[in-house]
C-alpha cells in the first residue's frame, strides 16, 4: 500500500488558533501508543524504513513503513494483531506479503531475532476528512511525545493524506492551511525523531545535492527537494549544523543555476520559475539567523508546495 501525505509543523503560536478552527469539522479522536524497534546495527534506520506495533484504539496494528519514491509516497505494509492487552512483535505475519518480505529479506537477512524495542511513541490524533476540489483528505493532528530509556521530546504536528483524488488538491489544500497557520513542511518521519532521541542526537547528517543525469525541470526539482527538504527542516527547527546550512545554500545555488539552463515556452512555468530564481537569490543573500527565519514563512513554504505541484502535475499522480 502506498500512501500519499504532507507532513507539516505548527508554530507554538498558531496552536490556539488551529484548534479553534478544528472544531468546525467533524472530529475522532483516536489515543495511540507505539513501539518501535530497531536492530543494533541500525539497519531499518539506515534503509528509511521502520517496523512498529501501534495500538489504535482496541486494536493491535503491526507495520512496515519504508520510504516511496518521493517526499510525498510512503510504503506500508499492516497486520492486525487483534485486541489482546499488550500484542509482541512477530515479522512471521509479514510471511504472506510478498513485497513486504521482499524488503524484510534485503535489509534484515537472518537478523529477524536481533530486532529490539528502540523507542515509544504516545499520542492523541485528532481526525477529520476534508474535501478539496473533487478530492478527499484526511487530517490528522497528532500531539503527545516520543519517548526513550527516560528521555522525551514533544510531537505537535499535523498531517493532510490523499485518501482518494489527485495530488494537486492535496497540495492546494496545504497551500491554504499554510497561509492560514505559518505551517511549514517537515519531512522527518516519526521514527527518524525517535531514533535520533534514543541515539541522544539532535540531527540526521545533511544531505548533500547530487545533480540530476538529467537535465530538465523535473529532474532538478527532484534533485534539489531530496536535499533542501531535509536541510531546511533541520534549520528551521532549531538543530543544523553547518554542514546543514552549506548544504542547503549549495542546493539553492546549484537548482538557481540550472534553471537558467532550461528552454521552457510555457508562460505560465517560465513565470514562475522567474519568481523561484528571484525568491532563492534572496534567500542566498540572508544572513544564517535571518535565513532561519525566512525558510519558515509562507513565501519560502508555498514556493516549496508550488514547485510540488508542478513536479507531481507532470507526473499524474492520483488515488
Amino acid at each position: 500500500m502506498t500512501e500519499i501525505e504532507i507532513k507539516l509543523q505548527i508554530p507554538t503560536h498558531q496552536h490556539s488558533a488551529l484548534h479553534d478552527f478544528l472544531k468546525k469539522f467533524e472530529l475522532h479522536i483516536i489515543p495511540l501508543h507505539a513501539k518501535y524497534y530497531e536492530t543494533p546495527n541500525h539497519d531499518l534506520a539506515r534503509n528509511h524504513s521502520a517496523i512498529r506495533v501501534r495500538r489504535e484504539g482496541d486494536h493491535w496494528i503491526q507495520m512496515l513503513k519504508a520510504k516511496g519514491e518521493s517526499d510525498l509516497h510512503r510504503l506500508e505494509f499492516e497486520v492486525d494483531l487483534g485486541t489482546s492487552e499488550d500484542a509482541q512483535l512477530d515479522l512471521q505475519h509479514f510471511e504472506n506479503i510478498t513485497e513486504a518480505k521482499q524488503f524484510l529479506d534485503r535489509v534484515l537477512g537472518n537478523n529477524y531475532d536481533h530486532l529490539h524495542l528502540q523507542f515509544e511513541t504516545d499520542v492523541k490524533r485528532t481526525q477529520a476528512i476534508l474535501n478539496q476540489g473533487s478530492s478527499q483528505i484526511e487530517l490528522s493532528l497528532d500531539i503527545g511525545h516520543i519517548r526513550s530509556k527516560g528521555k522525551s521530546i514533544p510531537l505537535y504536528e499535523i498531517e493532510f493524506e490523499l485518501k482518494k483524488g489527485q495530488v494537486y488538491d492535496l497540495i492546494e489544500l496545504c497551500k491554504s492551511w499554510m497561509q492560514q497557520f505559518e505551517l511549514w513542511i517537515d519531512v522527518r518521519s516519526k521514527a527518524e525523531r525517535g531514533h535520533l532521541l534514543a541515539q541522544s542526537q539532535a540531527v540526521s547528517p545533511a544531505k548533500a545535492y547530487i545533480a540530476p543525469e538529467q537535465e530538465d525541470l523535473n529532474a532538478f526539482l527532484t534533485a534539489f527537494h531530496r536535499t533542501f527538504l531535509s536541510n531546511i527542516a533541520a534549520m528551521i527547527d532549531g538543530v543544523a549544523e553547518s554542514a546543514h546550512i552549506d548544504a542547503l545554500k549549495n542546493s539553492l545555488m546549484q537548482f538557481t543555476t540550472q534553471l537558467d539552463q532550461l528552454n521552457i515556452y510555457e508562460p505560465v512555468i517560465t513565470k514562475q520559475i522567474q519568481n523561484w530564481q528571484q525568491h532563492m537569490r534572496h534567500l542566498l543573500k540572508l544572513s544564517t539567523e535571518q535565513l532561519a527565519t525566512e525558510l519558515a514563512t509562507p513565501t519560502t513554504q508555498l514556493m516549496l508546495l508550488e514547485q510540488m505541484q508542478v513536479l507531481y502535475q507532470s507526473r499524474n499522480i492520483t488515488k
